[in-house]
């Protein structure tokens, strides 16, 4: 079996180090994982093979300029990252953004997936007053980006309210993902933010019905705008669950697989033959 893992906005194919480290510590059997990187993020896609070994393939950066967003730009990023995957059994795992595009993967090439765990997903806006909304909301965003740098999107990205339970996490944590942030490209970051804006993408609330395999959705007990989402979410799937993560005493925010590593492979371990 292998292991899809798509990661968020700003991340990379090494956000996923602490998840699959803790799959290790607790005895996972030998595991294909596949670590993508996502349109517009810098990274070498990482495949960890049988044994622990990774074998890192570098990334290919397309030169050209970034294309104007289009209604179908978002899913020809989810179709970008199918042609990429192997045959077999498939399991995916996406973050944040990741976790719309593995949403959408799993709409558009239901067959190659065996089951998927979304962490923090959003299905899609579906009122065209709201996508147009937070489409030039992300526009806004990206031009800020452009203007202002890489250094201080990042510091204005950190300092926005759904990461306040991050500020409790040992500041060598947050150095990492503070490094990872910082090797992004500017340019290609933007282009990114743009492409795939919630706003862009394509809404799946009404493909959820059809989706008839196992879908574990994972939630932060701290993160407040997306848990009644999991939970209108899993009332239209199938075979759907939710988990939320944390607790008042332990508030696991937005970004589980950063906040709440172990907890989450222990999800995995539970949800998938791991």
């Amino acid at each position: 079996m292998t292991l899809v893992c798509l990661h968020g906005f700003t991340g990379s194919p090494t956000s996923w180090d602490p998840v699959l480290a803790a799959l290790r510590a607790q005895g996972a059997r030998p595991l294909r994982v596949l670590t993508p990187t996502v349109v517009g993020h810098e990274g070498a896609a990482a495949t960890l093979m049988e044994g622990g070994h990774t074998q890192v393939a570098p990334v290919a950066h397309d030169s050209a300029p970034a294309s104007p967003p289009t209604a179908t730009s978002f899913e020809d990023e989810v179709d970008r990252i199918a042609r990429g995957l192997p045959r077999g059994t498939l399991h995916l795992l996406g973050y944040s953004l990741g976790a719309r595009l593995a949403l959408g993967l799993a709409v558009r090439h239901r067959v190659r997936f065996e089951s998927i765990t979304l962490v923090g997903v959003h299905p899609g806006l579906v009122d065209p007053a709201e996508r147009s909304a937070r489409a030039a909301a992300d526009d806004a965003l990206a031009d800020d980006l452009e203007r202002g740098g890489l250094a201080a999107f990042v510091a204005r990205w950190e300092a926005l309210p759904m990461w306040a339970s991050q500020r409790r996490l040992d500041p060598a944590v947050l150095a990492v993902q503070r490094a990872q942030r910082l090797q992004q490209d500017p340019a290609r970051l933007a282009a990114a933010l743009r492409v795939l804006s919630l706003g862009r993408m394509p809404s799946y609330v009404d493909a959820l019905p059809t989706l008839d395999l196992p879908v574990t959705l994972v939630v932060g007990h701290a993160d407040a705008p997306f848990r009644p989402r999991a939970a209108a979410m899993q009332e239209r799937l199938p075979l759907g669950r939710v988990i939320v993560v944390g607790d008042d005493a332990n508030p696991i925010g937005h970004n589980v697989p950063l906040e709440a590593p172990r907890e989450l492979a222990r999800v995995l371990s539970e949800t998938v033959d791991v």
